[in-house]
């Protein structure tokens, strides 16, 4: 059953500070931000003295990283990050990526996260299997890390036969890690399907 949240005011988000609106919710998700004098009254609830603020998003994630010790590896050269981030990912040692992911978003969720965006790279990244109304909402983008112009048509394949389900999206790897074919491919079918895509543009200074 939808219902109307009335706080005294609403922190949207560092700019947007809003009185006299109310929240259109459906169980746990918010539908629709409206003003409160057309929220009927046998639906809305109000919170008297309370300001509500919009919870963090995270834009771009790899769940299944959560014990990478990345704080030890080298930052002065973006190649030998990558063979440390490579080396590490073939460590059959590491957390399993479903486990990681858990850990993760418990992780975000203490941090009062509302919303993560995860780039998925391996089985049991997305961390779909959770059912906890506590953790953040969960936006998983598969991505692609396919640098040879031979392999596009048959990704692009494999992405026509799977459209992208509800709050999906796409997520390039990078412009070096992609090539032009698969790219265009890409962002044509986000287009047509008007989702998002996300790709690292400066991850490093080199």
């Amino acid at each position: 059953m939808h219902r109307y949240l009335i706080p005294d005011a609403l922190l949207v988000d560092a700019q947007t500070y809003l009185r006299g609106h109310a929240l259109l919710v459906d169980g746990s998700r918010v539908l629709d931000l409206v003003p409160a004098e057309s929220a009927p009254e046998a639906a809305s609830v109000r919170f008297e003295g309370e300001l509500w603020t919009a919870a963090p998003l995270l834009l771009h994630a790899h769940l299944e990283s959560h014990d990478a010790p990345c704080l030890v590896w080298p930052r002065e050269s973006f190649a030998a990050w990558v063979e440390r981030l490579l080396e590490w990912r073939e460590n059959g040692a590491r957390m399993d990526a479903e486990v990681s992911a858990t850990e993760s978003l418990r992780e975000l969720a203490a941090g009062a996260c509302g919303l993560v965006v995860t780039h998925v790279a391996e089985p049991g990244a997305a961390g779909g299997h959770l059912e906890d109304p506590v953790l953040p909402e969960i936006a998983a983008f598969p991505e692609f890390f396919v640098p040879e112009p031979a392999d596009a048509d048959e990704v692009l394949r494999a992405i026509d036969a799977r459209p992208p389900a509800a709050h999906g999206g796409f997520a390039l790897h990078a412009p070096f890690s992609v090539s032009e074919a698969l790219a265009r491919g890409v962002f044509a079918r986000a287009r047509g399907w008007d989702v998002p895509v996300s790709v690292h543009l400066g991850e490093h200074s080199e």
